[in-house]
């Protein structure tokens, strides 16, 4: 038996009147649909009530994950499952129609989906993809507290009711990742701001070792150098991103803020004005 509108999507949104619609068609015929909307003013609300969506206004946060927003999040679903969903991703319906087959069932509660990432808009690029994310379960299966970024919580069912689907293009997120060089900056330096948050002391090995890693890995054992120049470019910007999640929390570990730059600064123009 499949459920008959069992399922509501999650959609984060800010100024997605560009992207929306396509998450709109997606999931339009399989569920009901929910933005968690920032405020947007380029009319993504307005298209998404035209397809009959839900727009919520959500409440400040660091990342969509995390604990209060879940809650918030969770607050505003009806229906007996989820999935969490953002608006650089596609489902083909292959995936669609297995997510409403398990949701008409009883026998799992929560669903582990392969993610295919598509980077730099390069046709093929798909490096850092085949790993599963949770973004399907049934509400109350599931817990936030404490949640990380880029985590989704703790199920709190059993192993056997967790299906891990297989790593295969019609069973997987198509995720359309990194764009240009400024879209990729402005995003991800709010994660590594995040993720130095709680990412630990300062540690001279990630910061030196790790992005050294992330290139062996993906330029040349993952064949991010079969791309030209936009394969090249897509790696050491993710090479720098986690440099800079090292090197804020240097800057945190020892007081470096703006004002105290400033502070240093005043010294030094003081001293030249007196000389």
């Amino acid at each position: 038996m499949i459920a008959d509108h069992n399922i509501t999507f999650v959609v984060f949104t800010y100024n997605e009147a560009r992207r929306i619609e396509y998450v709109l068609r997606c999931f339009q015929p399989f569920g009901k649909i929910v933005l968690l909307d920032d405020g947007s003013t380029d009319g993504t609300g307005e298209i998404a009530r035209k397809y009959g969506a839900e727009v919520c206004r959500r409440p400040p946060c660091d990342f969509g994950e995390d604990e209060a927003m879940a809650k918030f999040a969770l607050a505003q679903v009806k229906t007996e499952w989820v999935y969490w969903a953002y608006t650089d991703e596609i489902l083909p319906k292959p995936l669609l129609k297995k997510l409403q087959e398990v949701a008409g069932g009883e026998r799992y509660k929560l669903v582990n989906i392969p993610r295919k990432n598509l980077h730099y808009g390069l046709p093929g690029l798909y490096l850092a993809s085949g790993f599963r994310s949770p973004r399907f379960f049934k509400k109350g299966y599931v817990d936030f507290t404490g949640n990380k970024i880029h985590e989704m919580g703790r199920f709190l069912g059993r192993p056997e009711e967790v299906l891990d689907l297989p790593v295969k293009d019609e069973y997987s997120i198509h995720h359309c990742s990194t764009y240009d060089i400024k879209k990729f900056e402005i995003n991800h330096s709010g994660y590594s701001d995040v993720e130095s948050r709680t990412g630990g002391r300062f540690n001279p090995i990630k910061l030196l070792c790790y992005p050294v890693y992330f290139f062996l890995r993906y330029y040349v054992l993952k064949g991010g150098w079969r791309y030209g120049w936009g394969g090249f470019l897509y790696v050491m910007q993710y090479c720098f991103f986690y440099f800079n999640i090292q090197a804020k929390i240097w800057e945190r570990e020892n007081e470096v803020t703006l004002e105290s730059i400033e502070k240093t600064y005043d010294g030094v123009k003081e001293k030249l004005l007196k000389d």
